[in-house]
Formats: C-alpha cells, structure tokens, sequence
C-alpha cells in the first residue's frame, strides 16, 4: 500500500501532467488573467475580486479548473463584468475544467465566491479568443459552377453519342 507522502506526489504529478496538456489545448488563446489560483481558506468560505485591463476589448474565454478534485467545492459563482457564471453543475460533475466565452472590455473585473472543504482550489484563467477569419463563399460558388459546367458538358457529350 501506498503511504501518504507517494499518494500526494503521484497526485501532484497527475494534476501537473493534466495542467500541462490542458494549456497545449487552448494554446490558441493569449492569456490576459491568471492563471490565477482561488483556494478556500478558513471558516470553508472564499470570497475575492480581481481587475485587469485589456487593450484591445472583444470576446474572451475563461478557463475554471479543479485544482483538488479529492476535495469538494459545495457551491460557487464566478462574475465576470456583470456576466455571472454559476459554478454549481460544473462542480458536481466529475469535469476537471469548464470553459465559458465571455465579453472583454478595456478594464475587466472578476469577482469569486466559493463554500466548500478547506483546502480545495480551482484555477482561473481568462484569454482573449482568436477569431479565424471566413473563407470566401464567392471560391466555392466558382468552383461549383466550373465543376457544374464540366458535368453538363460530359452530359451533352454523353447524349450526343447516343
């Protein structure tokens, strides 16, 4: 059986390995806040308000991670400028992370409040979204007449040897 010092660096290096392969995930975003670790001190209850400014205001996607799973978070709520995002369902699944697009303006507020174990932890981490420009609809209807052109002359073409 394991002792209790392997169990936490075996936890540690999961919860590392995980952290590691989630920010290669959404490596498309360019952070703006965090990642910022919200952890539930005394009296089971954690309640903070964090600003940044942003210099190009758009939309954005917060990033909200589990950093101790064994230990339970009741309730929370994350406020994003005025957009509040409810913590509840997403804590009680066995999700690690949760991901929310958000509205960005040049000076941002977060405000968190989470009842829980003492000693659990989740990770905020907010970037801005990367929007990919729209192909062209105007290349594909050519490419669709061409190619519509071309069936129809192997169809004359066809009915002709007939």
């Amino acid at each position: 059986m394991a002792t209790a010092p392997s169990k936490i660096f075996y936890l540690s290096a999961a919860l590392f390995i995980i952290s590691v392969v989630s920010s290669s995930a959404f490596a498309i975003h360019s952070t703006l806040f965090g990642p910022k670790t919200i952890k539930i001190k005394w009296y089971c209850f954690h309640l903070s308000h964090h600003r940044f400014r942003v210099k190009e205001p758009g939309s954005g996607v917060v990033t909200i991670t589990k950093n101790t799973p064994e230990k339970r978070i009741w309730k929370g709520l994350i406020r994003i400028n005025g957009k509040i995002i409810p913590l509840r369902e997403f804590l009680r699944s066995n999700d690690l992370a949760l991901e929310r697009e958000v509205m960005l303006r040049s000076r941002n507020r977060i405000f968190v409040c989470l009842l829980g174990a003492r000693g659990a932890s989740i990770r905020i981490v907010v970037a801005k979204k990367e929007t990919t420009p729209p192909k062209s609809k105007m290349h594909s209807k050519t490419c669709a007449t061409s190619s519509n052109k071309m069936w129809m002359k192997e169809l004359i073409l066809v009915r002709r040897l007939k």
